[in-house]
């Protein structure tokens, strides 16, 4: 952490021994927010005691923040539809949303899942006597590598958790749109010039799975991720929710039309 780590280690070696064993230990931080003498201290102060406890309690209330925000759209969004068949399809896409929100709460609560690895500010020079590289095998860093890789698994499968949520909630968007067309009063002609109206909404899950690749690589390039799974994965399901819709969904609903159109009687 460069200079800014120095002083995190003269501020630890002020409350002794423990304190530095912990700081080097953790490897993170000192946060500037706070003292012990505060509210935000004392939670600090029972997070270290009761690691586990804390950690369940900060999973209970994150789960509970999802069930309020479903709640909240319930509350302060309510919706009139004339099919109840649509009230399903609705309810799914409002969880999706609340599940989204609650993955983007979980990334705010843990920016350390996308952070790049802290480089030093120092430049130092050491110089080793090395005999002959034959015999002198080279040592693999294994934990450190084994640090990098669960930081990059956990930090894929949040971006696939979140890209998946937002899929969910097209992919629901998009049939509840068809199901709106489809059992609505006009003719069957002017539901096929709807349904063909909507091409774009029907292909917003495959410009999503291209953002989230963007993003991915992005944040490859930022550091943040050594493997692209997230990127190649969100792609996939991009192209899935589309295939799904136009193929089972769309297709279906435009066959239909047009058998109602054909069993019309013509003016």
């Amino acid at each position: 952490h460069g200079r800014a780590g120095d002083r995190d280690l003269h501020q630890a070696m002020k409350h002794g021994k423990g304190s530095l064993v912990h700081l080097v230990q953790s490897t993170e931080r000192i946060s500037p927010r706070g003292n012990s003498d505060t509210a935000l201290g004392a939670m600090v102060t029972f997070s270290l005691k009761h690691p586990k406890l804390a950690g369940a309690i900060r999973l209970l209330l994150m789960i509970l923040g999802g069930i309020l925000t479903l709640r909240m759209f319930t509350l302060f969004s309510p919706i009139t539809l004339a099919n109840p068949q649509n009230v399903t399809l609705y309810r799914w896409r409002r969880r999706a949303t609340a599940f989204v929100l609650l993955i983007m709460m979980v990334i705010a609560g843990e920016p350390i899942l996308f952070q790049s690895a802290a480089s030093s500010e120092y430049d130092v020079a050491v110089k080793l006597t090395i005999p002959d590289p034959e015999h002198n095998p080279k040592v693999e860093p294994m934990l450190a590598a084994a640090a990098n890789n669960s930081t990059d698994i956990i930090s894929n499968i949040v971006m696939i958790a979140l890209f998946l949520g937002i899929q969910i909630v097209v992919y629901l968007t998009c049939l509840n749109k068809i199901s709106e067309i489809r059992d609505g009063t006009d003719s069957p002609q002017q539901k096929l010039r709807l349904l063909e109206n909507e091409d774009n909404l029907f292909d917003l899950g495959l410009y999503i799975g291209i953002a989230g690749t963007a993003l991915g690589l992005g944040l490859i390039i930022l550091g943040v991720f050594t493997k692209p799974y997230a990127a190649y994965v969100s792609n996939i399901m991009g192209i899935a929710c589309v295939a799904l819709v136009k193929i089972k969904h769309l297709r279906n609903a435009r066959q239909q039309l047009l058998e109602e159109a054909n069993k019309a009687p013509s003016r």
